[in-house]
């Protein structure tokens, strides 16, 4: 069946009557035929082109009247191919394409990774010239497992293998060390002026008492204090110094102010545009051109369609859409005196809760100024904080650190 196929065949057709006869010329000719059938008036058989070419022959001879019919099978299936080139070259580019896509990756599937994303992966990766489309020819899998852990500090030990088209990559993160606990020694010293109200000593040698007033940068509390074993030693000092201090806050609210409007149709959320790439093996190819006013300002949008096969098996295509929507532009409008006020107020609240060290806040003074441009708050806040700020000790290599003497209260007589 299979030589008939590619040699090609003919159907024969012989009227009942002359089916002896007919069959006498085949085994003296030496034309062996199969798919013998009969019916009340025909008997058909199937012949190769060659055995049919000499049964006609012989029959025309002999006056047997035989129908040929015409040739059948890959003759045929090549001669209609021929009157249709498109079909014969899709086939060729189609194997052409099978062929060269087996040179390429056509998957990256990365396990191992618990903080790092796949996506982080990937672009270190295609950093080191490794993506779906590489060429598989002069692949090194040492090479590229050294540039990635060169690239990528988060990296501790990498494994690419290759199946085929498709690429496995094994990833272990790198665990640093925990941070040393013993702090570097430091000194605590003020971070603004004020008058101490209480002191709170974790560490260190305390230099202040409640009620001494300080100024900024002054000397609190001292990591430096000498032992009465190993001399003199440095410590990061520790302590809470709350003191009551004095700020100025100005609030500038401007009468005139910008809000953000969208271009083009008010309203309108339709995109300005639409862009369409076609991703092949890692290079993009744009199929679509974009639509629409080109002049507005827009902000993008993008998605990427990756295609499958079957579920979980890569497919190295991809469909990436860009949107291109109206960007907001700015539009001036005027407040009014009482917003204006009101906004001044709320960036007040928001100063007052932002100061740091859990202030507590004993007064406020408010001075409301309207001029022609803006409202302003002349605020004076006097509260009590926290105005330890740790500095560390500067030691020079030859100099050898004295111990500072802690204070002491006088005494009154």
């Amino acid at each position: 069946m299979l030589s008939m196929f590619l040699l090609g065949w003919r159907p024969v057709r012989v009227p009942i009557g002359c089916a002896a006869p007919f069959l006498e010329l085949c085994r003296r000719a030496g034309c062996p035929y199969t798919h013998f059938t009969c019916t009340d008036e025909y008997l058909s058989v199937q012949m190769t082109c060659a055995a049919a070419r000499r049964c006609e022959a012989a029959c025309a001879r002999a006056c047997v009247p035989a129908e040929f019919g015409a040739v059948r099978g890959l003759p045929d299936l090549g001669r209609r191919m021929l009157q249709r080139p498109g079909v014969p070259v899709g086939i060729l580019l189609g194997i052409v394409l099978l062929w060269l896509s087996g040179r390429y990756v056509w998957d990256i599937r990365i396990s191992g990774v618990e903080t790092l994303s796949r996506r982080e992966v990937l672009d270190t990766l295609a950093s080191c010239g490794f993506s779906v489309g590489t060429p598989l020819r002069g692949f090194a899998a040492d090479r590229l497992e050294n540039r990635v852990l060169l690239e990528d500090r988060r990296i501790a030990w990498i494994s690419v293998n290759r199946r085929g088209t498709v690429a496995y990559v094994q990833v272990r993160e790198a665990v640093y060390p925990p941070a040393p606990t013993e702090p570097a020694p430091a000194n605590i010293v003020a971070s603004r002026p004020g008058v101490i109200e209480r002191v709170e000593l974790t560490r260190g040698n305390i230099l202040v008492a409640a009620g001494q007033t300080v100024d900024t940068g002054q000397l609190l509390v001292s990591g430096l204090y000498d032992s009465q074993t190993v001399g003199v030693r440095a410590v990061c000092a520790e302590a809470h110094i709350y003191a009551r201090t004095t700020r100025r806050e100005v609030v500038e609210i401007p009468l005139r102010a910008q809000a953000r409007s969208p271009s083009g149709v008010a309203g309108s959320d339709t995109p300005a545009g639409t862009e369409k790439y076609l991703i092949f093996f890692g290079k993009s190819i744009k199929f679509s051109k974009r639509t629409g006013n080109q002049d507005v300002v827009c902000d993008t949008i993008e998605q990427r369609l990756d295609l499958t096969l079957v579920p979980g098996i890569g497919f190295p295509v991809a469909v990436r859409t860009v949107w291109y929507v109206p960007a907001a532009q700015p539009a001036g409008y005027t407040r009014t005196p009482a917003e204006a006020e009101a906004l001044a107020y709320l960036e007040l609240s928001r100063r007052i809760a932002a100061i740091p060290g859990g202030a507590e806040l004993l007064s406020k003074t408010v001075c409301p100024i309207l001029t022609e441009d803006a409202f302003i708050l002349d605020v004076t806040l006097t509260c009590v904080e926290d105005i330890a700020l740790s500095v560390p000790i500067r030691v020079d290599g030859e100099a050898q650190p004295q111990a500072v003497q802690p204070y002491r209260r006088p005494k009154y007589t």
